[in-house]
């Protein structure tokens, strides 16, 4: 189920065991609130406050609000889910004033969301077998735009709710005449609770598939990757996320996802000074 509140501008995700839910702030900016288990006593729905970044106490980290799309220009100092360059300006410069070109700062706000129910049912839970809910399943649409720039962004949610799977991906717009370049794309960002840092991937060769990794995330980067075009064997576009020491195989809460491509491929885990942890996956950018 899709819930949203006008009052709060508040989007809920209900899956049926977890809830996914974000919020428009103040400044039009759409922000992550929470991710994880449903809420026991019914009432899934959260609308709670959007929590209070580390810039709010700290000067030497700015950047840990948790915008849902993550921008080369809101972001300039973390790894961001979208960069582009516009070779114009969008209005003339006063006299005297010289072009800084091309110019690289996307800043993308709220305009509007619609749920659509055109999707096929989800997948039967074995095979064989029929759909668990044969009904359509709901896609949130939310577009954001550049203030200044002519780029349209459409964030994409698909839910699968009776197996708790959210498809997510991004469809760009350039509504004005000159290109625009795309420099870095990917189909999404996750933000995960603090702690989350136990990483599980699998890799592998001929005969040798999917050989089991299991690490702690550092303070920085871990990059997984597929840099040629064609399926391999070397890397698998997949990843389980939990706390250390938390979960086994029939208890805890696991986050996990997977790149419904695979051809030249990224996925990047972040941890930052703050703890915490963000997922990028899609495109990789090298040649992009």
């Amino acid at each position: 189920m899709i819930h949203f509140n006008p009052k709060t501008r508040t989007f809920n995700l209900i899956l049926r065991s977890s809830v996914y839910a974000m919020q428009v702030d103040n400044k039009s900016r759409l922000v992550h609130l929470a991710w994880g288990p449903r809420p026991e006593g019914g009432n899934a729905v959260l609308s709670g406050r959007i929590r209070p970044t580390l810039s709010d106490h700290a000067s030497f980290e700015f950047q840990t609000r948790r915008d849902e799309l993550l921008t080369f220009g809101d972001t300039t100092t973390h790894e961001v889910t979208l960069k582009a360059s516009f070779a114009t300006l969008p209005d003339p410069l006063p006299d005297g004033d010289a072009p800084h070109l091309p110019i690289r700062d996307v800043r993308l706000r709220y305009v509007a969301h619609e749920v659509v129910t055109d999707a096929q049912p989800g997948l039967a839970p074995a095979h064989g077998l029929p759909t668990a809910n044969s009904k359509p399943r709901e896609t949130l649409r939310i577009k954001l735009a550049d203030p200044v720039q002519p780029l349209t962004v459409t964030l994409c949610y698909r839910l699968t709710p009776e197996q708790d799977i959210i498809e997510r991906w991004l469809e760009l717009e350039n509504t004005g005449d000159a290109p625009i370049e795309i420099e870095q794309l990917f189909f999404g960002a996750l933000h995960l609770p603090n702690g989350t840092t136990e990483l599980t991937s699998v890799s592998g060769a001929w005969a040798q598939e999917f050989q089991t990794q299991r690490e702690r995330l550092p303070i920085g980067r871990r990059v997984i990757e597929h840099r040629s075009v064609q399926t391999g064997h070397a890397a698998n576009p997949f990843f389980l996320l939990n706390r250390p020491g938390q979960v086994w195989e029939e208890h805890g809460t696991v986050y996990f996802g997977a790149l419904a491509y695979s051809g030249s491929w990224q996925l990047s885990f972040e941890q930052l000074h703050s703890t915490d942890v963000r997922v990028h996956g899609g495109y990789h950018p090298a040649d992009f």
